[in-house]
């Protein structure tokens, strides 16, 4: 049996036992969960990140930090999905993926962007679209798309003790993805925190970067569009 087999049988088996563990984030009635398909960058770019994280600290608390549970990312895809579906959907994306080939592909940053979250701004680093970024989400959306539930709750989503807890805007936000966030209105960027309104004009530009894209995976949900944990990564291309 090669790896990908052995994969599939542990996600057919035991689905929703690795989703619960080691992050509890569903009842075991919970038969959803929310799945991002992102492109990971490279470490420079992680890194980048979590210095722009930490530097957000110092304006306000956040309400995560980028570290071994929040991966930097860029989200390609959210959707609403069976558990019992993800061995499918992992061998839809895997299908996608061997099209597309986006390990090692060159992305460039366009500075930052705000956009505001209930009474403060998120802010992300923004990243400039290619075709290649655009083709891949369009075949993912249709890959994905006999998969979808048409909306889902908290019990989705991963969580941890305390605040913050899977919030309304969450929600929404992965209910309308395909609707809001893909196609023309498709706008790559990597999230790394927020800001007060009154302060988002104290951030010192973001330098211009060129980075590379690591690999393409899948990631459970948690709070503001975090990706919490690693359900799939695509193997190294050979």
């Amino acid at each position: 049996m090669n790896t990908r087999e052995i994969l599939l049988t542990g996600l057919a088996g035991m689905a929703w036992i690795a989703l619960a563990m080691p992050l509890d984030s569903r009842s075991e009635a919970a038969d959803l969960v929310a799945i991002n398909i992102l492109a990971v960058p490279d470490a420079s770019m992680r890194d980048r990140a979590r210095e722009l994280n930490e530097q957000l600290q110092q304006f306000q608390p956040q309400p995560f930090a980028l570290d071994e549970t929040h991966t930097p990312h860029i989200s390609v895809l959210h959707r609403f999905v069976a558990t019992k579906d993800l061995p499918k959907i992992v061998a839809a994306v895997e299908g996608v993926s061997a099209r597309h080939r986006l390990a090692g592909a060159k992305l460039e940053t366009a500075g930052l962007e705000h956009s505001a979250w209930g009474e403060a701004e998120v802010v992300s680093i923004k990243v400039e679209k290619t075709p290649e970024l655009a083709a891949l989400q369009a075949d993912l959306v249709a890959a994905l798309r006999p998969f979808a539930a048409p909306s889902g709750g908290p019990d989705a989503f991963v969580t941890s003790p305390g605040p913050p807890e899977i919030d309304a805007k969450t929600l929404e936000y992965v209910q309308t993805f395909e609707q809001k966030q893909t196609g023309e209105r498709f706008e790559p960027h990597i999230t790394a925190g927020e800001i007060s309104r009154t302060a988002k004009d104290e951030l010192p530009p973001f330098p211009h970067t060129t980075f590379s894209i690591e690999t393409l995976a899948i990631y459970q949900l948690g709070n503001i569009g975090t990706a919490r944990k690693e359900l799939w990564r695509a193997a190294p291309a050979r």
